[in-house]
């Protein structure tokens, strides 16, 4: 849940691939919801590939294998922030165009669901090494707002 009222563009999610491997994304799966005050405004976030340095800051995450037998990943760094604490520090990180988004009104119920599948491993969105996706609020969070997800990956 985000705690807080964090700016529109505070980055709140990100992961950065600086290994050997080229990362290729198979599937995006976003939970997005509201529990608090009902309103009528919306909260929306935005997916984006970055470069530059890595975001800084939060809550660093562990990075869970799809089986025990894969070599370590080369994603070394993914980290949250915005749960009752600030957004990720993002000095010198490039971020590109916006890739998709995802959002929902500002009512409590069942939320919204972002569920991006490439069912062709050659069709999945990359990750060079050096760069990373990030989530980042698209309009001004407020207490309440939640978010939750997984991503998963190939990596050659």
């Amino acid at each position: 849940m985000i705690g807080g009222t964090p700016a529109a563009g505070s980055t709140i999610w990100a992961m950065r691939n600086v290994g050997t491997k080229t990362v290729r994304l198979r599937n995006i799966d976003l939970m997005v919801g509201f529990s608090g005050t009902a309103a009528a405004t919306a909260q929306s976030y935005q997916i984006v590939r970055f470069s530059g340095a890595t975001p800084t800051g939060g809550t660093a995450l562990v990075v869970v294998k799809r089986r025990n037998s894969a070599s370590a990943t080369t994603i070394t760094d993914a980290r949250f922030g915005g749960v009752t604490q600030t957004a990720l520090t993002v000095a010198g990180v490039a971020f590109e165009a916006v890739a998709s988004h995802v959002g929902c009104s500002r009512q409590n119920g069942p939320g919204s669901h972002f569920d991006q599948i490439w069912p062709n491993t050659q069709d999945g969105f990359e990750i060079a090494v050096n760069e990373g996706l990030a989530i980042q609020i698209e309009l001004i969070a407020v207490a309440g707002d939640w978010i939750s997800g997984t991503v998963t990956w190939d990596e050659f």
